[in-house]
């Protein structure tokens, strides 16, 4: 069987050579562009090019747009449509799975409510003055938009606690995607009130319930096996990254060169780029120093993500998830990486704020969430606690004596 990997490279290739359609030939940069738009979609899916469905395609873009900005969402589409109108015409596939998709599931083929666009422009402004970073705004203005679309509601003003009621209900989402949307609904009227609407519809809507489950950090056995494993020490470094300084998939991904600095003693730390465009430093193991100082400036994982004036960028932070998951167990993510520095943080320092600053976390119930407690710790304070009545009695012993 041909990997993976090299179907969708002969396929870009194949592509790229007869673009596209019979009479009409695409510009050299059009085609780079589907072509690096397409590259990016092999790294999201484990199938074929000649295998992809409506559902592959939904689930696709349905990661990219929490990815993505919403110019960058259409240009990709638009990528995908043309690469699999080509593969329909020259007899690859039967059909083109994108048609089918857009003109069934994709929610975005559907257009806001004229009423609602204003308001949504704005409130993204609102909330970029805010501080907020772009990939937030774009989770909140998405799930508001999709509210507007799937409801029918003509401007904020018409939708009622009974729509937003039904809307919730009829989804069967995720625990943390229900979430989502309650608090984007919930910040998106905070907001809109009384420019947009008379009234807060949300003000009586509950709250989903939320449960977390007990951490399942990677055990070190694991840790040990994946750095064994990795081969390529880009891999090493991610692993090392996640698993010894805590940091998520994007702050590995953005990781540079230029973000090693020393203190006053000399001491090396690394200064973290983390969600929300919140900065954090940590101190940098030596053994990790002497691997980023060893590298070539700029990005420690060049990619073609933010790249600026000529600059190179970063790999994504999906890729750098899927090259890192590829050698942990089939029930890890690289995200129990950070579960595993958390716990073994504070299995040393038994300090839970020293904790929470180093994973950048805004509260101590957060970090609590990652901190697997061990078998022997768990034995140690149960056997601390006395039965009744058997302090007493030593004391009156003592006393006696």
């Amino acid at each position: 069987m041909i990997p993976l990997e090299n179907q969708w490279r002969a396929a870009i290739e194949d592509a790229s050579r007869s673009m596209i359609g019979k009479k009409q030939r695409l510009a050299q940069s059009t085609r780079e562009r589907i072509a690096k738009h397409l590259r990016m979609i092999a790294t999201m899916t484990d199938k074929g090019p000649w295998e992809i469905t409506p559902a592959d395609l939904d689930a696709i873009f349905t990661r990219l747009q929490g990815d993505v900005s919403t110019t960058a969402y259409y240009a990709y589409k638009t990528s995908v449509r043309t690469f699999y109108s080509w593969a329909a015409s020259s007899g690859r596939v039967r059909r083109s799975p994108v048609e089918e998709w857009e003109n069934g599931t994709d929610p975005r083929a559907i257009p806001i409510p004229h009423g609602w666009q204003l308001p949504l422009t704005r409130w993204a402004d609102y909330l970029r003055a805010a501080s907020r970073s772009e990939k937030t705004i774009q989770s909140y203005t998405w799930k508001v938009a999709q509210f507007a679309r799937e409801t029918g509601a003509s401007t904020p003003a018409d939708a009622g606690p009974r729509d937003l009621e039904s809307w919730m209900s009829r989804h069967t989402w995720e625990r943390e995607t229900y979430r989502q949307a309650h608090t984007s609904l919930k910040r998106f009227y905070a907001w809109a009130v009384p420019l947009y609407a008379d009234s807060d519809p949300t003000r009586d809507l509950p709250a989903p319930l939320v449960s977390f489950p007990a951490p399942r950090p990677v055990t070190e056995a694991e840790y040990a096996e994946a750095l064994d494993g990795a081969g390529d020490p880009r891999v090493s470094l991610m692993i090392e990254l996640a698993g010894s300084l805590g940091m998520r998939r994007g702050e590995v991904a953005r990781a540079s060169t230029r973000d090693v600095t020393t203190d006053s003693r000399g001491n090396p730390w690394l200064i973290i780029h983390g969600k929300g465009s919140k900065v954090r430093s940590v101190p940098l193991p030596l053994w990790i120093y002497d691997q980023i100082t060893a590298m070539p400036p700029g990005y420690l994982f060049p990619g073609q993500i933010d790249q600026t004036n000529g600059h190179g960028g970063h790999l994504s932070d999906r890729y750098v998830g899927k090259l890192v998951r590829a050698h942990l167990p089939q029930d890890k993510t690289m995200h129990k990486l950070r579960h595993r520095f958390a716990t073994q943080a504070y299995a040393s320092s038994h300090d839970l704020m020293a904790v929470q600053q180093l994973l950048g976390h805004s509260s101590p119930a957060i970090t609590q969430r990652y901190i697997q407690i061990s078998e022997d710790n768990l034995i140690t304070a149960m056997m601390g606690t006395p039965r009744p009545g058997i302090m007493g009695e030593l004391d009156r012993k003592e006393e006696s004596r």
